[in-house]
């Protein structure tokens, strides 16, 4: 059994590998968690960072416990150097393919509230190896006061 947070994660993991063109997206994205034994870094991989959760203050559901979950997908752009596709065109158009693929279940195969895609969007100049595309998510999801792996949406 796993609790609602791990459950969360690999829905979004599960989620961003589907994007593919024979899905009816742009791209074919691969992704996978932020790993200490090292990121694959190849064209258009992604990399999910979960980071710190935080607590919702204003929680309408006594006896719970009430959570934000953010998450930064990032993206490597290393197109072939004859590609003269723009840096921002990448960016713009995986920004779309996440946004569309996340957004088609919100609630996270039912473990969430919600799913927001934040409007900031980076683009990292790595130099003359890559360029990072980032997308920022937060997940809201509730789970028992006394029981994290007790869902309580």
């Amino acid at each position: 059994m796993l609790p609602v947070i791990e459950l969360i994660a690999q829905n979004v993991l599960t989620t961003v590998q589907g994007i593919t063109a024979a899905a009816g997206f742009n791209f074919n994205l691969t992704a996978q968690r932020h790993s200490k034994k090292g990121d694959r870094v190849r064209h258009l991989n992604g990399i999910i960072v979960q980071e710190a959760r935080r607590e919702v203050t204003d929680k309408k559901v006594y006896n719970t416990n009430e959570w934000w979950l953010p998450f930064g997908i990032g993206f490597y752009v290393i197109p072939a150097e004859e590609d003269q596709t723009p840096i921002d065109t990448y960016a713009n158009l995986i920004m779309a393919d996440v946004e569309k693929a996340l957004m088609a279940d919100r609630y996270r195969g039912g473990n969430a509230i919600n799913t927001v895609i934040l409007p900031e969007m980076l683009i990292v100049d790595g130099g003359l190896e890559f360029d990072l595309v980032v997308i920022n998510v937060e997940v809201h999801y509730r789970t028992s006061e006394l029981d994290p792996y007790l869902n309580a949406a």
